[in-house]
């Protein structure tokens, strides 16, 4: 069982739907719970679209005066799952699900935090409502939009009341918090000296839902400083060459070409030119996905 927690930043973007499309025949997903979707409302066969597999879809419309602020997506796949009731708030929505191969019934909660933290006590305040309530094994996940520690920011812009606040929350509700591997950090703001922080994460209660969630393997290569640094430096010599291969290959090398610049930011940093360099990776893949979803 595979679960995609993906803050989009627009449903509608050039290429996100692609990407999207593309993410879940790859890695299987059998839960999808995008955040950010700037969308107040979807079409069924649009949704259908997003994957060969039939899912059962849930969500929750952006808000503001042009719906360009927020909004969640929900979605699990029929064949593994059967849904019971659906729930929705002013930052969640949730499925009760049956998982038909471990004969295990148990709550997904897709939340997204807003940016503007005058709203954080409510969502806070709404998340311990909905989870106190809950009849079944729960998992939490998508973007909070806080940080739980100092670690999760890269820089000393920290506000320790607001943490407090998120981290009593946590442990009000008895939730505990799934490891997560790659990259250190979940966000950035895109500029040469970026700030770097951990929005995203997901939190499950009571001890049978571990049974549930697949297992996390926390292995990262033993050098990943040097590794970075070798793979990007092979990456930029031969992408010349690599211009006339297969669009497969071109998005393979490109996503590894990211993956090892963030190898590399965990481990010694990157300087501002090679921060310009993976912002400039990640819009030549945008691109891609751009063309590929015009065709």
């Amino acid at each position: 069982m595979r679960t995609l927690f993906w803050n989009i930043r627009g449903f509608g973007q050039d290429g996100r739907r692609r990407q999207l499309i593309e993410y879940m025949r790859n890695k299987r997903i059998d839960i999808v719970t995008i955040q950010e979707t700037m969308r107040t409302e979807f079409s069924i066969s649009k949704l259908e679209h997003l994957s060969s597999d039939l899912f059962a879809w849930h969500w929750l419309p952006s808000s503001g005066s042009t719906g360009h602020s927020g909004g969640i997506l929900l979605g699990v796949k029929d064949a593994t799952f059967e849904v019971g009731s659906m729930d929705r708030g002013g930052f969640f929505v949730s499925m009760e699900i049956f998982e038909r191969a471990l004969n295990f019934k148990w709550e997904v909660i897709a939340v997204f935090g807003r940016a503007d933290h005058r709203r954080s006590e409510a969502f806070l305040a709404e998340l311990r409502r909905k989870v106190a309530a809950a009849q079944l094994q729960v998992v939490v996940g998508g973007d909070f939009n806080l940080i739980r520690s100092e670690e999760d920011k890269n820089n000393n812009l920290v506000n320790f009341p607001r943490m407090q606040m998120f981290n009593d929350c946590i442990a009000d509700m008895g939730l505990r918090e799934l490891d997560r591997v790659g990259a250190k950090f979940t966000w950035t703001n895109r500029q040469a000296d970026p700030t770097r922080s951990v929005l995203d994460r997901v939190l499950w209660l009571r001890g049978g839902v571990r049974h549930a969630m697949p297992p996390i393997d926390p292995s990262r290569p033993s050098t990943p400083g040097n590794f970075c640094a070798k793979r990007s430096r092979q990456f930029m010599k031969g992408w010349g060459a690599n211009v006339g291969r297969d669009i497969r290959e071109r998005k393979k090398a490109l996503l590894e070409a990211i993956q090892s610049l963030d190898l590399c930011t965990d481990a010694m940093g990157l300087s501002a030119d090679e921060w310009m360099l993976r912002y400039d990776l990640e819009d030549q893949l945008t691109v891609i996905y751009t063309d590929e979803e015009a065709y």
